[in-house]
């Protein structure tokens, strides 16, 4: 009877401590799926942050570009086909030599900015690819319009064609710049949208832009 009784209570205490592996087994992967579910909410708060900084920068920059746009149309006094500019100016007018170098230097900050905005969608749809292929492929849109537009180029070009005292050449040309840029923006804000859809997404369907040779 005594062996019996204690056979007995070996094997209770053996169910009750599978019985606690099993609850600790259970805890532990509890607690695993929770810090799964805490590091991809970072992870969606990074991406979500970073996909708003560059739509902010592109609008930023589309602004500035139309901006400067009709900056130096008036400048130069309308465009080379002779047409008026704002405030009476001649058509066919010239800035003087501040002038010009102001606008040349503006010029080639956006220039830059653009490189560093481009460099920085790289880095994202990289990092979104596997996670937010929805995003990363609207960002490759925003690359591949920049790129195959040469928007960074022309905005050099028109930099150095404006230090050089021929800008009324870049005034017909600046709104293919421009253009280009307020897709980059709708593209933008369109992964933004796929990241987080309290944002508006780019809307319209996008023309296309014909290259216009230096």
């Amino acid at each position: 009877a005594a062996q019996q009784s204690a056979q007995q209570s070996g094997q209770q205490a053996g169910q009750q401590g599978s019985a606690g592996t099993q609850a600790e087994a259970r805890r532990a992967a509890e607690r695993l799926a929770e810090a799964q579910r805490t590091l991809n909410g970072m992870r969606q708060q990074q991406s979500s942050s970073q996909m708003d900084d560059l739509a902010q920068r592109a609008e930023q920059l589309s602004g500035q570009q139309k901006d400067f746009e009709g900056r130096l149309k008036e400048a130069y006094g309308g465009s080379q086909n002779g047409q008026g500019g704002q405030n009476g100016q001649a058509p066919g007018q010239r800035p003087g030599g501040n002038q010009q170098r102001q606008l040349a230097e503006e010029k080639e900050k956006m220039a830059q900015s653009l490189d560093q905005l481009e460099r920085d969608m790289q880095k994202a749809a990289r990092d979104l690819a596997g996670t937010q292929p929805g995003a990363s492929t609207h960002v490759r849109e925003g690359l591949s319009e920049i790129q195959q537009n040469e928007t960074k180029m022309r905005m050099q070009y028109s930099a150095r064609y404006i230090r050089q005292g021929q800008g009324q050449l870049m005034v017909p040309r600046e709104g293919t710049v421009t253009k280009s840029l307020e897709e980059l923006t709708k593209d933008l804000k369109a992964a933004q949208g796929a990241l987080n859809p309290n944002a508006q997404p780019g809307s319209g369907d996008k023309g296309g832009l014909e290259l216009i040779a230096l």
